[in-house]
């Protein structure tokens, strides 16, 4: 009786051990995904030269005279 419990006890750890890595991995995930966001707001800033000067790209081929 006692080595069941022992053994459920044990699995019992390994699953708050497994929740306490997921709730880390979720905090990382989420600070990650902010950080790509601020640096691909950045880019587009950089890019477009601002939010509200957003122009379309020049032509690619240009026509001569």
């Amino acid at each position: 009786m006692q080595s069941r419990m022992d053994t459920q006890q044990i699995r019992l750890d390994s699953l708050e051990d497994l929740l306490d890595v997921m709730a880390v991995g979720n905090r990382l995930c989420r600070a990650l995904d902010a950080r790509r966001a601020a640096l691909d707001a950045t880019t587009s800033s950089r890019v477009h030269g601002g939010d509200s000067a957003i122009r379309p790209p020049p032509p690619l081929l240009r026509t001569f005279p």
